[in-house]
């Protein structure tokens, strides 16, 4: 069969080549088109996203200046600051008024403790003193050796002593035959375990009942258990007559190869110009993005305070009103101040004041109807006025000594208790004790704390 071609050549490639120019008119024109869409989409994005985070700005600023415009919100966020603060402050104080339980149960009957230092901040204990003889200090180190303790029904023992040492003894032998002067003196050291001080602990001692030497006490418990290449293409049979000879339909080939390049170039760049903007509008859209979820999350908060504001004034209305708290076990309180917002404040003060920390001493002193020596301490008024009010205040650090003497025994006890019973914390640090002539001297080493006041705090916070 043979087919012929009746068509001339330039003919068919004119024609190829209009089909080649509305193809490529069609293909550009959706793509520029889809390009010119995105952007635009992305831009109205972007317009509604800074019109809505217009109005949240609008509303923070608002809900802020409402916030701090609330009266007496700063004296508020104090009181509750320190209520916060105050009782753990005194579960954090050595249980010093155990002591001497402590001793009255350790303390073997034939001696007796002319001398005593506790460091209830090392958590050390070094007692002086004089016994009949060796037997019976053997008898108190195997004591404090081998006591334990639990703090409750159904709790594991722990020993209460470790490194008990005898750090110094002498025995008077012309005192051997005195009934009236023990011959044998004695120093022992040893360090405790804080736990039996803890005033939010119910401890209880375990004190063997019979101890001989300690080669009888120390055995061991029960610790131990077990390509295809390119296809050629047909040559043509055709031959031009006349290579050099320009017809109409070649110059309109011409042409048409011309449009179809600057269609694709127009629809190129209107592309590519689309595609970078809108890369960057939807860079733009996601940082706002995460800056309209920061202003959104503010201002829910922001309402979240103004409620819990509203709901702490009424509880320090109902808190102020009411009878006179009583802070966890310590219920004394100021005299002639009976609010609970006074109390508050004369329990943690809001600002350094040493002087009226040591006339509070020196008045616990003198209701305790002890002799007082000396009220010892620094005034770092100067170095305290950087402890400016803050969002975040913590209790600072306020040491202080005293020394009393001539003070019986039961005069200490109860001095000790007393300090423990007030409402301003007053950790002991550490107590020394000597006892000379039937009387007592007494040196305590303690601090009490200060806390500067609450204020409210809004920070901006930069977003990336």
């Amino acid at each position: 069969m043979i087919e012929l071609n009746l068509l001339p050549d330039v003919k068919l490639e004119y024609l190829n080549v209009q089909r080649t120019r509305r193809l490529a008119m069609v293909i550009a024109f959706i793509v520029a088109a889809a390009a010119v869409a995105i952007l635009v989409l992305l831009l109205a994005v972007e317009g509604f996203q800074k019109h809505t985070l217009s109005n949240l700005n609008k509303n923070v600023a608002s809900e802020t200046q409402k916030l701090q415009n609330e009266p007496q919100i700063n004296s508020v966020l104090t009181v509750q600051s320190q209520l916060q603060s105050v009782n753990s402050l005194h579960d954090s104080e050595p249980a010093a008024n155990k002591l001497f339980d402590y001793l009255n149960e350790l303390t073997p009957t034939a001696a007796t403790i002319s001398g005593l230092n506790i460091d209830f901040t090392a958590h050390t204990i070094n007692i002086t003193g004089n016994a009949d003889g060796l037997a019976t200090v053997n008898q108190y180190i195997d004591t404090l050796k081998f006591t334990n303790y639990t703090t409750g029904p159904h709790t594991k023992s722990i020993p209460a002593f470790s490194s008990v040492v005898l750090s110094a003894f002498s025995l008077n032998n012309a005192q051997l035959s005195s009934s009236t002067s023990p011959p044998a003196s004695y120093t022992i050291t040893a360090s405790f375990d804080p736990t039996i001080f803890d005033v939010t602990k119910n401890v209880t001692l375990i004190i063997p009942s019979t101890i001989s030497t300690p080669s009888a006490r120390e055995h061991p418990g029960p610790l131990f258990v077990s390509g295809l290449p390119p296809a050629g293409g047909s040559s043509s049979t055709s031959i031009s007559m006349d290579k050099f000879n320009f017809s109409i339909k070649h110059v309109a080939i011409n042409k048409a190869n011309a449009q179809i390049v600057m269609i694709v170039g127009a629809a190129s760049f209107i592309t590519v110009f689309c595609l970078v903007a809108s890369k960057a509008v939807l860079s733009q859209y996601q940082y706002q993005a995460r800056v309209t979820k920061a202003v959104s999350t503010a201002n829910q908060q922001l309402q979240s305070n103004i409620s819990a504001y509203k709901n702490l004034v009424y509880s320090y209305v109902q808190f102020d009103t009411t009878n006179p708290i009583k802070l966890g076990n310590f219920g004394t309180t100021t005299a002639g101040n009976n609010d609970n917002v006074q109390i508050i404040l004369d329990a943690l003060p809001g600002q350094y004041d040493f002087p009226g920390l040591t006339s509070t001493v020196e008045n616990i002193l003198k209701q305790s109807g002890v002799q007082i020596s000396a009220v010892t301490g620094t005034d770092n008024q100067v170095s305290q006025q950087t402890a400016n009010a803050s969002s975040s205040p913590q209790p600072v650090s306020m040491p202080f000594g005293f020394t009393v003497q001539n003070a019986s025994y039961s005069s200490i006890q109860q001095l000790i208790q007393v300090l423990q019973q007030s409402i301003r914390p007053l950790p002991i640090d550490s107590i020394n004790l000597t006892a000379a002539q039937g009387s007592l001297t007494m040196t305590v080493a303690a601090h009490s704390y200060y806390q500067p006041s609450k204020t409210l705090s809004i920070t901006k916070e930069t977003v990336n």
